[in-house]
């Protein structure tokens, strides 16, 4: 690769991967859209709420809960033989404790959700960049 002459320095443009927030303290003016902080909670069962591996959705948007799906029905290796690992998600804005994901859980799947095993709770910080719609298809023009 051959670097390219041009501007102080010597070069014409530096490029840094940084988070959104991190980037609009560095360029002074750049719009940055806002994140969303998601916490996912996983639990472990002896039988999965459904038989197929499919990703539940709330379409209501009442639960607060973005999507939950059980994951050892795409990969039994995620679980020791015999059990389950279901894995949920919802945003930080929800603020749902653990006993309220299993009850909408239960209301979600029709199942009982009572003896499902709380492994752990993780939050995914900073978030992800929100993409509320309606999306608009970014088109590039030749110059």
């Amino acid at each position: 690769m051959r670097a390219h002459r041009g501007g102080p320095g010597g070069r014409r443009a530096v490029i840094v991967a940084t988070d959104p927030a991190t980037a609009a303290r560095l360029v002074p003016g750049l719009l940055v859209a806002p994140q969303r902080v998601l916490v996912t909670t996983y639990h472990a069962a002896d039988e999965p709420p459904v038989h197929r591996p499919t990703m539940l959705l709330d379409g209501t948007g009442r639960s607060g809960i973005a999507n939950s799906i059980v994951l050892t029905l795409a990969a039994p290796g995620y679980a020791p033989p015999g059990r389950h690992l279901i894995a949920t998600t919802a945003t930080a804005e929800a603020d749902l404790d653990e006993p309220s994901i299993r009850r909408h859980l239960a209301a979600l799947y029709g199942q009982p959700t009572g003896s499902w095993e709380h492994i752990a709770t993780v939050r995914a910080e900073p978030g992800l960049v929100t993409a509320p719609p309606p999306q608009v298809r970014c088109v590039s023009r030749s110059s």
